[in-house]
């Protein structure tokens, strides 16, 4: 399901057509996906089911996917077998190639990334709580370091087209990547709810600050929903918005996921930290508390 909607995300426009970006990139001609053998690998098979449905969604001009797995002498023969098998889940149309890496993981996977890649694709293991890593240290590392966009996919259902992906928007420039990576992805029968959390902390009813008002911080996220939903129609895609303010803003979200909510898509940016892969405690905590599958776009 991972890169189902990059052709609006990276300009090839989705179902054929011409479509206005939100990303600010420019199209998405090479993607590095990076997988493990399966007999080898702590990633769930609903990861790769939800890798595959988003490649097999891309635009009408789509990408050469390169398959990359890491894997020692010997075991390249086992590796080249998964990698056949992988390509085997994506359309015809897109030209696939693999490839089998020697020596450390994270090293290997960024060395390829260096060579003119668009975008760099992962699957992760559920996250745990408690744990010094958000996806594991191999895909951490990777993201923290990766010299392209990234897309890591984390599944909890292999549910696929989604009855609703759920886009959490507070109108930064991240969240919109996401929503636009949304309508992409959103089959005929998918709905793009587009979420924003009003954060009580930032209330004020202070008679001399209307800005932090009730009622002013509700129409500013009506307008954030609204503005990304008239896109989203243009698109084609089926769009609703809600803007809410009960509780605080991850428990808001995970409640709200749990109400036939089947995809989260999050647009993120990789934040300065020189020992771990920091996206904000509040993203953190939504990758590991979400009741359904979610990605992460970073750019």
């Amino acid at each position: 399901m991972a890169l189902m909607g990059l052709a609006l995300l990276f300009g090839l426009g989705p179902r054929g057509e011409e479509t206005p970006a939100l990303s600010g990139l420019g199209p998405i001609h090479r993607v590095l996906l990076a997988v493990r053998p399966g007999e080898l690998s702590d990633v769930p098979a609903e990861v790769r089911a939800l890798e595959a449905a988003v490649l097999a969604h891309l635009g009408s001009e789509s990408p050469v996917v390169t398959l990359l797995a890491v894997a020692p002498l010997a075991g390249k023969l086992r590796a080249e077998r998964y990698l056949d098998q992988m390509a085997q889940l994506l359309p015809t149309s897109i030209e696939v190639t693999g490839r089998v890496a020697r020596g450390n993981p994270a090293q290997a996977i960024l060395e390829e990334a260096a060579k003119g890649y668009d975008l760099l694709a992962m699957g992760a293991p559920l996250p745990e709580a408690g744990s010094s890593y958000l996806f594991g240290s191999l895909v951490d590392e990777v993201v923290r370091l990766a010299p392209c966009p990234s897309l890591v996919f984390t599944a909890r259902s292999p549910r696929w087209p989604p009855r609703t992906i759920l886009v959490p928007t507070g109108g930064s420039e991240p969240a919109s990547r996401a929503a636009a990576l949304a309508f992409s992805v959103a089959s005929d029968e998918t709905e793009v709810l587009l979420y924003h959390v009003v954060d009580p902390e930032l209330i004020t009813e202070s008679p001399t600050l209307d800005a932090g008002s009730v009622a002013t911080r509700m129409r500013i996220g009506e307008g954030m929903v609204s503005e990304l939903k008239q896109v989203g129609l243009q698109l084609g895609a089926k769009v609703a918005t809600e803007v809410s303010m009960e509780g605080k803003t991850v428990d808001n979200l995970v409640n709200r996921a749990r109400r036939n909510v089947d995809l989260i898509i999050l647009g993120t940016e990789v934040r300065a930290d020189s020992t771990r892969l920091s996206l904000g405690p509040k993203v953190e905590r939504l990758v590991i508390e979400s009741p359904c599958s979610v990605i992460v776009l970073n750019v």
